[in-house]
């Protein structure tokens, strides 16, 4: 088995990906989406002072920061999808999951590869998920080709597909940590969907991290800033749960005191609600909510 990440080596994995990062005295930080930066790894809960989230902002130009926090005084409720136990089969599942699950494993060879190898056949199967999810527009192929450069040279990062004869249908990349594993990137092609690869890949990833090496947990996303109920459903049909966590939200200080005024909310709140609204309001407007609860105390100590 690989040598397993830490966040040193994580940060490192996401700077050869394109992304900007930042460490700070209690967290490590990557741009996850334009820039908004979020705390990881994602398991891991942080407590941070406001001087240090602006340190963070003002090292990389973002906007703003989003992470899973363990004080309670900050942030609101929220969830993090995770699957666990050394028990994990498919006696676990429905009858139709299941018949999924055996259709999927029936229709699919599922195998790790190489990113080298991904970038020659799962172009596809990157491009069709980012359009069925709306994200076309966070990164193109030429990001995605050095996040995948930047997974063949770090230990702890895997890379599993799954082929329906010679066709790449889905894969899945993976990251290893000592007490736990994060589901990073899931993408499937739509002409193979009826095969099942997804639940074929998702089966045996999820059986072998679990069961076979006997990892604590997998990690698999956060409460999102847009709603994509048919993928949440599909994790907990695939035996994940939602468990309780609190996330939390700073903003730049310039943003922090226009959102002080209540016209400026609810002329967010206006826009994001909107049928013909962009998607950037909607992520702003869901991000403003991870506020409620107040903000971290002005020290120059973690709480």
């Amino acid at each position: 088995m690989s040598e397993f990440l830490d966040t040193d080596r994580l940060l490192e994995f996401f700077r050869a990906s394109g992304f900007k990062i930042h460490r700070t005295a209690n967290a490590a930080w990557y741009e996850a989406g334009p820039r908004f930066l979020l705390g990881v790894p994602t398991h891991d809960a942080v407590s941070i002072t406001r001087a240090e989230g602006n340190e963070a902002m003002r090292a990389t130009g973002a906007l703003g920061i989003r992470y899973i926090t363990s004080d309670p005084s900050v942030g609101r409720e929220s969830w993090q999808m995770i699957g666990g136990g050394t028990d994990y089969d498919l006696s676990m599942f429905s009858s139709n999951t299941r018949s999924k699950v055996r259709r999927g494993l029936k229709n699919n060879e599922v195998r790790r590869i190489s990113g080298q190898d991904l970038k020659s056949a799962g172009e596809q199967a990157f491009l069709d998920t980012v359009a069925r999810q709306g994200r076309a527009d966070r990164y193109g192929v030429d990001r995605w080709h050095k996040l995948l450069d930047a997974a063949d040279a770090t230990e702890g990062i895997e890379i599993w597909s799954a082929w329906h004869e010679d066709t790449l249908a889905a894969y899945l990349l993976i990251m290893v940590f000592e007490d736990s594993c994060e589901f990073y990137e899931a993408r499937s092609r739509n002409d193979t969907l009826r095969y099942y690869p997804n639940n074929a890949l998702l089966y045996t990833l999820t059986h072998d991290v679990l069961v076979e090496r006997k990892i604590g947990q997998i990690t698999f996303g956060i409460e999102g800033l847009e709603e994509l109920d048919s993928l949440d459903a599909f994790k907990l049909a695939m035996g994940y749960e939602k468990r309780t966590v609190r996330q939390h939200v700073m903003f730049h200080p310039l943003i922090e005191a226009g959102l002080a005024f209540p016209p400026t909310r609810g002329l967010l709140r206006m826009l994001a609600e909107r049928p013909d609204g962009s998607s950037l309001f909607r992520r702003v407007h869901a991000l403003t909510s991870l506020r409620t609860g107040g903000v971290a105390p002005e020290t120059d100590e973690a709480s």
